[in-house]
């Protein structure tokens, strides 16, 4: 499943232009590389690259711009990304150890899921102008969790 990469606009004239000309003054900053997919991460940043702005990651002062990365911050992008994708993955095998163990003692209950008849109430009352947030709150739900049922079309 794809990452997305949280990142913040610099634009023109910024402080830390990319290096090398030819480049536009865009750069992009990325706070750190927490459990994202190798693969993923290095066709964003090429694609960001061949845009013209350069990717800074903070946490790991590695800059790669529309040149591409110093060796150095090369070889220390492709490490740091397999430690962080590595990581990510024990942390969802944890994670789902914890929730079998819940499950097996009792412990672990997911809330129950809209039925076809809620979603249809919920579409109804969308549809005659109620607010949203009051459509999920008589379902008992947060408002993001009816989001995905198409109720939230603005």
């Amino acid at each position: 499943m794809p990452h997305r990469l949280h990142l913040r606009h610099h634009g023109e004239g910024c402080q830390n232009p990319p290096r090398g000309a030819g480049c536009r003054a865009d750069r992009r900053s990325v706070r750190g590389l927490d459990g994202r997919d190798t693969r993923d991460l290095y066709n964003l940043v090429e694609e960001i690259a061949q845009k013209g702005a350069a990717v800074g990651f903070v946490s790991e002062r590695i800059t790669v711009d529309c040149h591409g990365a110093s060796p150095l911050d090369s070889l220390m992008l492709g490490i740091l990304a397999a430690f962080a994708e590595f990581e990510r993955r024990r942390i969802k095998e944890r994670q789902a150890e914890g929730i079998a163990i819940a499950k097996a003692s009792g412990k672990y209950a997911q809330t129950p899921k809209l039925s076809a008849d809620d979603v249809e109430q919920a579409r109804a009352m969308v549809d005659m102008g109620i607010p949203k947030t009051e459509v999920a709150a008589r379902f008992k739900a947060a408002r993001r969790s009816i989001q995905p049922l198409g109720l939230l079309h603005e």
